[in-house]
């Protein structure tokens, strides 16, 4: 049997390709979801998937609105950079990407979620259907075919987990 370590990123970027091209998500060596939860573990970040998750949920829990900002994420791994530019908005989606594989690998609500844009503080409905595809991709259950719904109702459970959350520093 093959080992998902052996790949190349660039071959699981086809593979992945693939798979979105014939709209399947399995068939080969390795299911669209271990595909994605590998890629999401081989992105260049100077955090673990779990010190990611813990910012997520203590952040969310200790705010009025149970919501965080990419803002707030960034500055607290960050605080002596302004957040400026698309680079900072770059690493702040990377770090997203690894809480949602981490979150997907482990069974638990979709934490990214809980981050919205400042301003707004609601997800964008390009955030919510990609959110809601990843999820479906990652293979989790997707009760419904409409992403602000899907994403309203793992608002409520990611909401419910970072009450409870235990961070590694807690």
């Amino acid at each position: 049997m093959a080992d998902i370590n052996s790949l190349s990123d660039k071959q699981i970027k086809v593979m992945i390709a693939n798979y979105r091209r014939l709209s399947r998500v399995d068939g080969g060596i390795f299911s669209l979801s271990e595909l994605l939860v590998e890629q999401s573990k081989r992105i260049p970040a100077e955090q673990t998937p779990r010190e990611i998750v813990d910012a997520i949920c203590r952040i969310s829990r200790e705010s009025i609105d149970g919501l965080t900002s990419y803002k707030v994420i960034f500055s607290y791994f960050y605080p002596e950079r302004n957040f400026v530019g698309h680079a900072c908005l770059k690493l702040v989606g990377n770090m997203l990407g690894i809480a949602s594989g981490y979150c997907a690998a482990n069974c638990l609500p979709a934490l990214t979620t809980l981050v919205v844009p400042d301003k707004t503080r609601q997800l964008t409905q390009k955030a919510m259907e990609n959110i809601h595809t990843g999820w479906q991709e990652f293979g989790r259950t997707v009760e419904t075919s409409d992403a602000r719904a899907f994403c309203e109702a793992e608002v409520i459970k990611a909401r419910e987990l970072a009450k409870t959350w235990q961070t590694l520093t807690d």
